[in-house]
């Protein structure tokens, strides 16, 4: 077992009771709620290290626990999914506002659902392999009650009860960290190379902007223009710093900070977020990951390359440059580079 606890707020008995022995075939302990307010009043108690929350569900909405959770100090940078059966523009367009990571239930979903926690929570254990009818029967399962809620020390509320009674913890073991073998091996690559920025971003203006703006002062600048195809060059490539933009194909931008975040090889490199989003919720959860900077389009490129100064060396002359990257508000094109 390991330390990570996973919430799962779902009125779907079956489907969290599934997704439960999964999540606890790798290792998780992980507690259940059956509605919206239970589940914010645990999860502001309990600090688990993923939630997993539908958007119907009985006392509340799903979103608005994630608002709360957003707005709560020691909650907002609790990585979310949102795992729901609605497919719409607004509550798609709703989970990128807040950061969450949408998942539409299907019967697919869960297996996505387990990948990600891996990714999440930094773990690499072989999922369970035993049949589900023993899984069933061994799954630490913790159902959040009212009287468990109570017992850290939370004043009463009126809620109502997860079905089940809360079942003791086991031992837990911590994962191993493969985070020291890299290190040499890494330090001994990058000793002689030119910096290496990474640009992930679908605008390949954007990218062609950067490279001809860095590659004149010994930058190289490396383009992916999905987030996935990011992910994997990052990995590739070990660049010096990676700029990413939030809103991209394949995986969501903050999706991608969090996994850049929660690999052992990828955890120190510097990452600047570069998007036109300035939603207040996402940069405060952003920067809660611990990125160098969140700058808004349209950016000088002064600004951008003064955050690229403060973690690689580029000699570059701040006050000879005035170019700004700007966009137009339907194709997110650059305006102008001169």
């Amino acid at each position: 077992m390991t330390d990570k606890v996973v919430l799962i707020a779902d009125d779907d008995h079956e489907l969290s009771q599934a997704l439960a022995i999964r999540l606890r075939g790798l290792g998780y302990t992980v507690m259940r709620s059956p509605d919206a307010s239970h589940a914010l009043i645990g999860a502001m108690r309990i600090k688990p290290n993923l939630i997993i929350l539908d958007v119907d569900m009985p006392s509340g909405n799903g979103l608005a626990v994630c608002e709360m959770l957003n707005g709560d100090e020691s909650c907002h940078g609790i990585p979310v999914i949102i795992h729901t059966g609605h497919s719409d523009t607004e509550t798609i367009q709703r989970c990128k506002q807040l950061g969450a990571v949408y998942i539409q239930k299907c019967p697919g979903s869960p297996a996505t659902i387990t990948e990600i926690a891996r990714e999440f929570l930094q773990l690499d254990i072989q999922p369970v392999v035993e049949p589900v009818e023993e899984a069933q029967k061994t799954a630490e399962t913790r159902d959040l009650s009212l009287s468990y809620i109570k017992s850290m020390g939370k004043a009463e509320y009126e809620v109502s009860e997860a079905d089940g009674n809360p079942m003791d913890s086991a031992s837990e073991e911590n994962a191993t960290d493969p985070a020291q073998e890299a290190d040499s091996a890494s330090q001994n690559s990058c000793d002689k190379r030119p910096p290496i920025v990474l640009s992930i971003d679908d605008d390949r203006d954007i990218s062609k902007a950067l490279q001809m703006k860095l590659k004149p002062h010994g930058v190289e600048c490396l383009s992916a223009f999905t987030g996935d195809q990011g992910y994997e060059m990052a990995v590739e490539h070990m660049p010096d710093v990676i700029i990413t933009d939030l809103v991209l194909p394949e995986a969501e931008g903050i999706y991608i900070v969090r996994r850049i975040r929660s690999n052992p090889l990828l955890s120190e490199i510097p990452v600047i977020v570069l998007t036109g989003q300035s939603y207040p919720a996402i940069k405060h959860q952003i920067l809660s990951l611990g990125v160098e900077a969140f700058l808004t389009k349209p950016v000088p490129i002064n600004e951008l390359i003064k955050e690229l100064q403060s973690v690689i060396p580029i000699k570059y002359m701040l006050t000879q440059e005035t170019a700004t990257i700007s966009f137009n508000n339907n194709d997110d094109k650059v305006a102008s580079m001169a």
